[in-house]
């Protein structure tokens, strides 16, 4: 394994999903939902795409 392989590793198992993001792909995904009628109740929310790593705190 390479050094990035265990920071990826790492990262990953603090977060709620125990993976690494696929972005920008999930991050356009929820601004195409956003944009779409399916979103049209939602108002003055901050979508916060992280893998759940801001639920109890991130440090590095």
């Amino acid at each position: 394994m390479q050094p990035r392989d265990f920071q990826v590793l790492e990262l990953s198992s603090r977060q709620e999903c125990w993976r690494p993001g696929r972005a920008p792909r999930e991050i356009a995904e929820a601004a195409v939902w956003l944009s779409s009628t399916g979103s049209s109740y939602v108002h003055g929310q901050l979508l916060v795409i992280d893998g759940g790593m801001t639920i109890g705190g991130f440090e590095l």
